[in-house]
């Protein structure tokens, strides 16, 4: 049964928070419920936006998959982002719902934790098998401003992931009113985002049926010489990537201008790599988008593809 009372207190939350830090989104299509501050003992408290399309109804509530997407507050509303601009996930995914074109789902923004967004998404495993020079010198690694990359943070994308099983999932399942099953449970995110939705995919393959890695951040910091990263990466997605037999899906793309510049020929090898697996058509796509840069107006561009991909009703 969908919890009515829960929803309605949730939804009473997002227009009395006016006392929270960030701005508060809202969407032109369904239903936004946001949690102002969901708390770990491990990472940063952060917010969670869960989007619920016009289809949704207590009727057909477990018809729902569920779609959890990094960098929450970047999905919803340009108005508020720090860049005006945002992925639009809810226009989106209402219309491909609203057409018949894909099987029903929710998505799930949650927040990423802003100075420690590079440490919670890093591949943790990868990190801790490379040599200890090595991690020392990625951890004091400085953007092309000068900037620290990880905030003198330590890697705890392990205890991420942990927080979406173990407090994301059962505030959702809450708002749903069941729980989900492991085969409706979805990933996807963009640069580190991208990075961590495959991470998670090979770290918790019981979890996930899917991701969708957009201009997935290979390099990890901001250059590719002298870096070992990407080709640890490749080696950890080769030795934990589910089996093709297990019937998950992937998808993977990235464009060729700004940061994206660093990621097809690194993106190639992926695509070899998860190929040779047996990953075939109906499990893993991939494309190039020539011209395409770093940007939430390029992911928002081709948002369709990668929905479409993971929710076919095929």
């Amino acid at each position: 049964m969908f919890l009515k009372p829960l929803l309605q207190c949730l939804v009473f939350i997002t227009i009395s928070i006016s006392g929270f830090a960030q701005a508060v989104p809202t969407v032109s299509v369904g239903r936004l419920v946001i949690l102002p501050q969901v708390a770990s003992k491990k990472i940063t408290s952060r917010a969670v936006y869960i989007w619920l399309p016009t289809q949704f109804s207590s009727a057909t509530a477990q018809q729902f998959s569920v779609l959890y997407m990094h960098d929450g507050q970047m999905l919803f509303d340009s108005t508020i982002t720090w860049n005006k601009d945002a992925w639009m996930v809810a226009n989106v995914a209402d219309s491909l719902q609203n057409t018949g074109s894909v099987k029903p789902f929710i998505i799930v923004g949650i927040a990423n934790g802003g100075s420690t967004r590079h440490a919670d998404y890093f591949p943790q495993d990868v990190f801790e098998n490379l040599p200890a020079a090595t991690q020392t010198q990625f951890l004091a690694a400085a953007r092309g401003n000068g900037a620290s990359v990880f905030n003198q943070t330590s890697l705890r994308a392990n205890d991420y992931l942990q927080f979406l099983q173990q407090q994301v999932k059962p505030v959702v399942d809450s708002v749903l009113g069941f729980s989900t099953l492991p085969s409706n449970n979805y990933l996807m995110g963009s640069s580190m985002g991208g990075l961590i939705s495959v991470y998670a995919l090979c770290k918790q393959p019981h979890f996930w049926a899917g991701a969708a890695c957009l201009s997935t951040h290979w390099p990890g910091v901001f250059t590719l010489e002298n870096n070992p990263f990407p080709q640890a990466m490749l080696s950890y997605i080769n030795t934990h990537l589910p089996p093709a037999k297990a019937g998950k899906k992937l998808y993977m793309d990235c464009g060729t201008a700004t940061l994206d510049a660093l990621y097809p020929a690194i993106q190639q090898q992926a695509n070899t790599l998860i190929q040779q697996k047996g990953y075939g058509a109906q499990q893993f796509q991939a494309q190039l988008v020539p011209g395409a840069a770093h940007t939430e107006a390029a992911w928002r561009a081709r948002l369709a593809t990668p929905l479409l991909f993971l929710f076919s009703k095929k």
